[in-house]
Parts: structure tokens; C-alpha cells; sequence
């Protein structure tokens, strides 16, 4: 049974190059192209991309409805249907543009893959993200064990984030250097986005120097 298609490999290695090199994509990004590929050669049989037409593209949205995400037998997401079918509809407008794929893939084929309104529709619906209130991080603190240093440590870290609202990665590779220690509270210096106080607890003021303060909200 045909497992890969040598010619495919090719334009393939050819097109995430262009992704990584000329559009600037990440890793990730080209893992889920890669993905997607592999799911239309897969339900081709490993045919040549030059056999596209409006047919396959057809046959291959209904196989991605019939497909199982693996988590429990429940089906792909309408996410995951719209990314790979997205993905491999600029796959196919970028081959088109290609030596001795020219004149091969028409246009209107591609169109085919367009994902249909329903599932278009939920994969770009914006669903509310779920964060603790002020009230309640304010509460973890102060119950938070503060016995040993590395105990202290963390205490200090989870208040370090609500106060200057740093990115997981900075507060990862924070030192003692990069802190302001004369200002009421030793306030990360991670540039003018996290200096901004939009995220303090609710007691919280702004001293002369700019940084957060605290009014009796992290005194215990």
C-alpha cells in the first residue's frame, strides 16, 4: 500500500520552506499545515496534488465530517475542520503559482474547500476566557504558606503577577536585579506594557515613581 508519494514530498518540504522562511510561521503553525496535508494525501491514496479538482475537495469535507478527533469517538471540531481546510486551500493557491503546476489547479476548485457558514461560524466564535477575580488571587495570597523561603518565594511571584500583570515567561527568569526594591512594593521592570497598574487588586494605588503599591491589600 502506497505510504507517501515522492513527488508530494517535495512541493511539501518546498511549501512549509516558504511558511518558515518567507512568511515568518512558527513551529507550531507548520505542524498544523503539516497535518492537514497529510489528511487530504491520506484520503487520496497519496494521488498527486496535480489531480486536485472540486470533486476531490468535495469528498475530502465529507471525510473530515466523518473523522473522530480520538478523545472519546467524538467528532473533529469545527475548528479543526476550518483550519485544514483553510490550510489546504492556501496549499493549493500557492502550488497553482508553481513550475508544473500551472494551469493544473483551477481556481474555482479551491473555492470548494471553503468551510461551510455553520462550522466557519463557531470556529471563529470568541469564547470568553475564565480568570479568578481580584477578590479571590487576594484571598490565594494570604493563604498561601509562607514558611520556608521557597514557600515565600512563590507567595511573592503569584503577587508579582497580579500587580504588574507579567507574562508567565518573565516571571520564569526573574531575579532580584530586575526589581525595584526602594518602591513600596518591588515592582518587575519588564517594560512600559507591564508597568501599566490595569490589573491591580482593588486596594491597590500608584506611587509618585509609577509602580504599584498596595493599601493594606498584601500586607499580611
Amino acid at each position: 500500500m502506497i505510504r507517501h508519494n515522492p513527488e508530494n514530498e517535495r512541493i511539501k518540504h518546498a511549501y512549509l520552506g516558504f511558511l518558515r522562511e518567507a512568511l515568518g510561521r512558527d513551529a507550531a503553525a507548520l505542524d498544523a499545515v503539516a497535518m492537514a496535508l497529510h489528511r487530504f494525501e491520506t484520503f487520496t491514496g497519496y494521488l498527486d496534488f496535480r489531480t486536485f479538482d472540486r470533486e476531490q475537495a468535495g469528498e475530502f469535507k465529507a471525510h473530515l465530517a466523518s473523522l473522530s478527533s480520538g478523545r472519546g469517538g467524538s467528532p473533529l471540531s469545527a475548528a479543526t475542520i476550518t483550519a485544514t481546510l483553510r490550510a489546504l486551500k492556501a496549499f493549493f493557491a500557492w502550488l497553482a503559482e508553481e513550475k508544473h503546476y500551472r494551469g493544473k489547479i483551477r481556481a474555482n476548485d479551491r473555492e470548494f474547500l471553503n468551510p461551510n457558514a455553520n462550522n466557519a461560524r463557531i470556529a471563529s466564535a470568541r469564547r470568553p476566557s475564565r480568570a479568578p477575580a481580584l477578590e479571590d488571587v487576594e484571598r490565594a495570597i494570604r493563604t498561601m504558606p509562607s514558611g520556608s523561603d521557597t514557600e515565600k518565594r512563590d507567595r511573592a511571584l503569584v503577587a508579582a503577577a497580579i500587580l504588574s500583570g507579567a507574562r508567565i515567561s518573565a516571571l520564569a527568569s526573574l531575579k532580584l536585579k530586575h526589581l525595584d526594591l526602594a518602591s513600596t512594593v518591588p515592582k518587575p521592570r519588564f517594560g512600559p506594557r507591564a508597568s501599566s497598574c490595569h490589573s491591580r487588586p482593588r486596594n491597590a494605588r500608584r506611587n509618585r515613581s509609577g509602580y504599584c503599591s498596595p493599601h493594606k491589600a498584601l500586607s499580611n
